[in-house]
């Protein structure tokens, strides 16, 4: 590459392709989500009530709606630089608008196409420091409103809430970014002492046939194990659900539904695990009731709601509704919907 734009044009050639498997539109019909649309500087996503499609005449590779999207649904693979400084891995990253940065030094288009998942994955893998070198990203022409160094806070404050140490970031001038990445040598996770028992416990996996794909979680209990002395109370979460006990029916069209079991019935509660919810908004779209919300970046104060077997004086089938909940409990839902005193007939054929 000999010039920027030519850096540009080849970046450019980067579209994002839907995992129908993973992106909400393709669980639910219903499905209100359209964090992909809004976040392109470009317009180049379309949604309507039969498709979501992109114009790859409009569409720059800028990879914003990879970060967007909650449920990982596009995929975005860029060059990781890795450096080690006094056995520190150091991850660094210069996007397009980055000055006086030669064209193939420049990593990724924008910085901002990394998500927040990402950066824990990262975190996870060992990252303790993250080098750029990248434009002004309040004068970029993208508009992003949440830009890498706000989620580089957000995501300290989960850290440090779980007593985990933070990421240090540091968005450096040229010619030091230069300097650093000429001088600091590859990091080998062979002489990291974290990273060498991590792959012994991941081979052990292989060997035991338990081997999971790791590349989409979303557990952050299983990407940030607990520290000691940490206090569960004080845990920040990426999204938590919270259910209203009084507009809850216990229908389970959210607990069917949730990709990710956030939301469980075991016994007699309705279970919350927030650790697992990723803020797909399946469940809140789904609930007839509009008795569920997700609240991002907080605390969990709700982890279960205590429920109520019944049997149906209608049909004779067993229900639930929430324990505090002024509901008929006399009647299932089908019941209740219906006229309850229409004869029951069997039919015989002839």
């Amino acid at each position: 590459m000999s010039s920027l734009r030519e850096y540009i044009n080849e970046s450019s050639a980067f579209t994002p392709q839907v995992d129908k498997t993973r992106c909400v539109h393709g669980k639910i019909e219903v499905s209100n989500c359209t964090d992909c649309v809004d976040i392109c500087p470009h317009l180049a996503w379309n949604l309507s009530d039969e498709s979501l499609s992109i114009d790859v005449s409009a569409c720059v590779g800028c990879a914003l709606c990879v970060a967007a999207c909650k449920e990982m649904a596009m995929q975005y693979e860029y060059q990781h630089i890795a450096k080690n400084y006094k056995n520190l891995k150091i991850n660094f990253f210069a996007c397009h608008n980055a000055s006086h940065i030669e064209p193939q030094d420049k990593n990724i288009f924008c910085i901002n196409a990394i998500s927040m998942l990402e950066l824990l994955h990262l975190y996870s893998n060992g990252v303790e420091v993250i080098c750029a070198s990248i434009g002004n990203c309040h004068n970029c022409t993208y508009n992003c409103t949440n830009t890498f160094e706000d989620k580089i806070t957000k995501l300290n404050d989960l850290l440090m809430s779980r007593n985990h140490k933070g990421i240090k970031f540091l968005n450096i001038k040229a010619t030091k970014f230069k300097k650093w990445l000429a001088e600091l040598p590859d990091f080998s996770e062979q002489n990291d002492r974290r990273m060498f028992l991590r792959n012994m416990f991941a081979n052990s996996m292989k060997v035991m046939g338990k081997e999971k794909n790791n590349s989409h979680s979303t557990n952050l209990d299983k990407l940030l194990p607990i520290e000691n002395n940490a206090k569960t109370n004080d845990f920040i979460y990426f999204f938590v659900p919270q259910i209203s006990e009084h507009k809850c029916n216990i229908c389970n069209a959210c607990i069917r539904l949730c990709p990710h079991e956030s939301l469980t019935l075991k016994q007699h509660q309705l279970s919350i695990s927030a650790n697992r919810c990723t803020g797909c908004n399946i469940c809140v779209d789904v609930c007839e009731q509009q008795a569920i919300k997700i609240e991002p970046w907080s605390k969990v104060n709700q982890l279960s709601i205590d429920i109520t077997t019944h049997l149906c004086n209608g049909c004779g089938v067993s229900f639930s509704v929430p324990k505090n909940a002024k509901l008929n409990t006399n009647y299932c839902l089908v019941c209740t919907h219906n006229n309850t005193s229409k004869n029951l007939y069997q039919v015989i054929d002839a």
